[in-house]
């Protein structure tokens, strides 16, 4: 400290100067006479058992007062220090303070404000409740104004029983996206649609609303999420920005997991309707389907169950195993659905395939039993149990007639039952000995009169006859004795007389 000012008083001193550096023998080299510092340096006794403790550099400013013994601090609750508002403070620990409320509670002296000491490297405090906030910007990126750059600190509350219970704020106030970093690599993107990327605004092919809110959890560092498409996205960007892979646009609020052109959605699916709201929860996974020579696909929507690896602790194979023991997969097709195969567990290891030594399932649902056939406790792998209703049955909810079997490749079908209560056709015997004749029975009775033929055609008229005598008349319809022209009936009482020409 060769050029500067020094204050005394008792042990204590302040020197404002300049420090010539020394190389480490104390020594001044040549080349170095001009290479100074700028100091403000402060000392005491150094007596850690002091009753007053290490000094204190402090900033205050000092303004005027009605008893002009110091200066009324305006931003104090008490309205009453005297000791000037307080600015900074550097302790002889190197600890920081900024705020108002920092200073030394000297023992000995009565101070109408009670002072704290600063707790950290780098200590921020106001009075009160007030807001307190850390706030970073630059001129020409961010700007400088309230509403600019990265704000970190307390709200202002009015919850004044809860000041223990204050929510911190980390608020990126630009449009722009807030990074968590590790080792230099970005792990967690924290952003919003509308927002920039890096300049670019963010990736939004749903068409989803401005500023909702998007996470994305980078797996590698060196391919970040940088276009996170739905709530929370984790692994990596889909592998296409044109096709998306298996992502959709209602995949809004949930989780997407993607890696290469692979990916699984769970969480929730809107349904357009006209009256109500509907909104299913959908669990759904993608791939690129390919399923030729089985090395690209098709990808499996697997549930497999893994235990403790140690069966000490009650694992049991092959849920012991490095694979697990698997409960279902559903397996899609180009053309022919999602199959579904239960209890099967394709795994070299356990060794129970699907039909025909298939890893995958060969039917729209496939039933595959781990009990051995013909072995004590196996059991088909496909059972209905309390299949009945206690309620009167319904005429249209009558059970069919048929009956459930199974062919010779292991399907399920259904058999139509026959119709009726015959029990089926046996086998047709051989044919028996000719039996002796009988002998011959009665004459039957006559048969019935077979029907009248049809009317022949109507002959040529002959000459007509001489006029007969005038015969007696008979009811009117007999008017000579000759015979009478056409058949009559004389209705009587129950009975009648018939006249009718002689066969």
């Amino acid at each position: 400290m060769h050029a500067g000012m020094t204050v005394t008083g008792n042990q204590d001193l302040v020197y404002f100067g300049l420090r010539r550096l020394h190389n480490n023998q104390g020594n001044i080299p040549a080349v170095q006479e001009d290479f100074t510092e700028a100091v403000i340096s402060w000392a005491d006794n150094n007596n850690p058992n002091d009753a007053f403790g290490r000094d204190d550099l402090a900033f205050r400013f000092v303004g005027t007062s009605n008893n002009n013994a110091g200066a009324i601090d305006p931003d104090l609750q008490s309205n009453s220090d005297l000791d000037g508002l307080h600015i900074a403070r550097f302790t002889a620990t190197g600890r920081i303070g900024f705020g108002n409320t920092f200073g030394v509670n000297a023992p000995n002296l009565t101070s109408p404000v009670t002072y704290a000491t600063p707790q950290n490297l780098l200590h921020m405090s106001l009075d009160g409740n007030k807001e307190v906030f850390l706030q970073i910007t630059n001129q020409s990126g961010t700007g400088q104004g309230a509403g600019n750059g990265l704000r970190i600190g307390f709200p202002t509350t009015t919850n004044l029983g809860l000041l223990r219970n204050m929510p911190a704020q980390i608020n990126q106030q630009e449009n722009d996206k807030l990074l968590l970093m590790t080792r230099g690599g970005e792990r967690i993107n924290i952003t919003q649609i509308g927002g920039n990327n890096f300049g670019v605004l963010n990736f939004n092919p749903g068409g989803i609303p401005d500023n909702r809110t998007r996470i994305g959890i980078s797996h590698n560092p060196a391919t970040p999420v940088t276009r996170p498409l739905s709530l929370l996205h984790l692994g990596y960007n889909t592998s296409s920005t044109l096709t998306n892979d298996g992502w959709r646009p209602w995949m809004d609020v949930g989780m997407f997991v993607a890696q290469n052109s692979d990916n699984v959605y769970l969480g929730l699916k809107r349904e357009p309707t006209l009256i109500g709201d509907r909104t299913d929860a959908v669990l759904s996974w993608g791939d690129n389907q390919r399923n030729t020579a089985l090395i690209n696909g098709p990808d499996n929507l697997r549930f497999i169950f893994t235990s403790s690896t140690n069966p000490v602790l009650g694992g049991n194979p092959p849920a012991t195993g490095a694979n697990g023991l698997e409960g279902m997969r559903m397996t899609p097709t180009d053309s022919l659905g999602v199959r579904v195969g239960i209890g099967g567990d394709p795994t070299p290891t356990i060794g129970n395939p699907y039909f025909g030594g298939a890893i995958n399932p060969t039917m729209t649902l496939e039933v595959n039993s781990w009990g051995a056939v013909g072995a004590t406790g196996g059991s088909s792998g496909l059972r209905f149990t309390d299949l009945r209703n206690g309620a009167s049955p319904q005429l249209a909810r009558l059970p069919g007639q048929g009956y459930l079997s199974v062919d010779a490749e292991g399907d399920v079908i259904y058999v139509q039952a026959p119709v009726g209560t015959t029990g089926a056709t046996g086998p047709t015997g051989a044919t028996g000995a000719q039996g002796v004749a009988g002998v011959t029975g009665a004459t039957g009775a006559t048969g019935a009169t077979g029907a009248v033929g049809a009317t022949g055609a109507q002959g040529v008229a002959g000459a007509t006859g001489a006029t007969g005598a005038t015969g007696i008349g008979f009811g009117g319809q007999c008017p000579s004795l000759n015979s009478l022209p056409y058949d009559f009936e004389i209705p009587l009482n129950g009975l009648s007389y018939n006249f009718t020409a002689a066969p």
